[in-house]
């Protein structure tokens, strides 16, 4: 039984592992995002979510936030109506960490 366990605990890791291209699988940080997120966001997207400029996306607004986060990761990463790309200015676990503290505006 034990060993059972232990086998599915390890392929779940492994899932993990691979979807999130870390080697630390689940080590994303909310707080890491926000502050990623006042510093390179906020001008545009405002305090909380709250769309300072029109056109921004308002990420208090469900119908906003209904991309998956491979599609807010697409566009954080390549840029997207008006919104320059983070390529190169983010590594992939801070976009990730931004989409986590999106994740939790709403």
């Amino acid at each position: 039984m034990d060993l059972k366990i232990a086998t599915l605990a390890l392929a779940f890791l492994s899932v993990v592992m691979i979807f999130a291209g870390s080697a630390e699988p689940g080590v994303f940080s909310v707080v890491d995002g926000r502050k990623t997120y006042n510093k390179l966001c906020r001008m545009c997207h405002g305090g909380k979510g709250v769309s300072a400029v029109p056109g921004a996306t308002d990420f208090r607004r469900k119908f906003d936030m209904l991309g998956s986060d491979r599609d807010m990761f697409t566009a954080i990463q390549d840029g997207v109506r008006g919104m320059p790309a983070f390529l190169g200015l983010l590594s992939k676990d801070e976009i990730r960490n931004v989409i986590w503290y999106l994740r939790t505006i709403n």
